[in-house]
Order: C-alpha cells, then structure tokens, then sequence
C-alpha cells in the first residue's frame, strides 16, 4: 500500500500502520564504525597531498647571513651637556649660569676596522674626532646684544678599542679609548688657546644595517675631563664628565 494511504488509513483508524522497520544486512558493520573509518581515509589522503603541495612551491631560499665587514665609518650629531662649571665662570667674571652656554652642538667623525674575527666577537680599532661648540650672546630687551659673547668649544681626538657582538646586518659594541682634548671657554670669536689634556673616554652602542651600505648609527660616551689651568684667553676649567649621546650614520 503507498505510504500516503497508509498513513491517511493510520489517522482514521487511529491504529498506527504495520511498516516493517529497515533492516540492514547481517555482515554490515555498525554506522558509527563506517563513519571512523571514512574520516580515517580522508585525513589519510590529505596527509598524503601535503608533501606534494609543498614541493610544487619550490624550495625555500636560505636567508642570507653576511658577515661583518672589515671597515666602517660614522658620522653623528650630539648635543651634550657641558656644565656650569664655578672656577670656569669666576674665571670669564660670570656670576649667573644663565649667562653661561651650557650645551654645545657637536659632531663625530670616526673610523674602525675589525682585524680579530671570532665566531661570537669581533675586535675593533679605530679613530674618533669630536667637535662641539656652545654659545650665549647676553641681549636687551630690544634684542640688542650686551657685552661679549661667551663661547666654549670642545675637541678631541682618539684612538678606539672595541669588542663588537654581531652580523653585517647589525651589530653592538663596547668602546674605550683615550686621547688628547681641548675644552675651553673664553670671552669673544676666539679661538682659546688652552692645553689638549689626555683624556679617557668610554661607552657604546649599536648600528643597524637598513640599507645594504648605509646604517643607523646609536652610540653613548662618557668623557672624564680634567681640571685645567687658564690662560692668556681662555678660562680655568675644573674636572667633569660630560655625557655624549649621539646619532647619525654608518658606512661600510
């Protein structure tokens, strides 16, 4: 009978119909155990895709390592604190630190090689040359100047030893080095004429290789100073540290 007369024939005897329930064959397996298996031989084949997938991309390039090179040279700018020293100003017959320059615009120069390769290190030897100037120019209220500028310039040259940690790409660095330094302040255009005194310097810093020839260049430097004596031109000077913290560029 079909199935909708059988159903209609269900609802007006209100008796429920004689449908057979579907049976499966004797040596069929459970539904549940079809459906393992079926994922089973899916995740298998796709297992299988994978390595044929991979290998229709090509092989991946290595990443290219460059070693460090046998030279750079930098170029930086810096604007150091130079104090307000009281035996510099009792010396120029300034009794006010505000009318005393404080900061000095300064710009490094420097060379390095790295002759002594380790796997982990590098040894550097190098040169530096610092240049820096201050100037206070005492003004009216009309902006007319008053008396002499007061100006105070500091250069130094310096041999480097340095341990560098790194790759071509990028590399740090600890620094030491020692060399002759001119610090003075005197009344006028100048130039001074006080002594180069041996002085030590030490710091470090970093260079980050962005282009293929050309870096960023980070680096902090403590110079100690030694008191000095005045002169004909130029002001007695006492011991400082003076920090440098300096950026620019670096060649290779």
């Amino acid at each position: 009978m079909p199935v909708c007369r059988r159903l209609r024939t269900w609802q007006s005897s209100k008796h429920p119909p004689s449908c057979p329930p579907t049976q499966l064959p004797p040596d069929h397996p459970p539904i549940s155990v079809t459906l393992i298996r079926m994922k089973s031989t899916l995740l298998t084949v796709a297992l299988l895709l994978l390595p044929a997938a991979a290998s229709a991309q090509g092989p991946v390039a290595p990443v290219a390592v460059e070693p460090m090179p046998w030279v750079a040279a930098d170029l930086r700018l810096a604007f150091p604190a130079i104090g307000d020293d009281p035996a510099t100003m009792a010396g120029l017959g300034i009794t006010s630190a505000s009318d005393m320059p404080t900061r000095a615009l300064t710009g490094v120069a420097g060379i390095h090689a790295y002759p002594l390769r380790r796997s982990r290190w590098k040894l550097g030897v190098g040169a530096e040359l610092l240049m820096g100037r201050g100037h206070f120019q005492k003004k009216h209220a009309e902006g007319k100047p008053v008396g002499d500028p007061i100006n105070r310039t500091l250069q130094a040259v310096s041999w480097q030893l340095s341990i560098n940690f790194g790759r071509g790409q990028g590399w740090s660095y600890l620094t030491a080095g020692s060399g002759p330094l001119t610090f003075d302040s005197f009344r006028g255009e100048g130039p001074g004429d006080g002594p180069s005194v041996a002085t030590l310097n030490a710091g470090g810093g970093a260079r980050w290789f962005k282009w293929r020839r050309v870096a960023v260049n980070a680096d902090i430097r403590v110079y100690l100073t030694k008191d000095g004596p005045g002169t004909t031109l130029t002001a007695p000077r006492g011991s400082r540290r003076i920090l440098v913290l300096s950026a620019g560029v670096s060649l290779k």
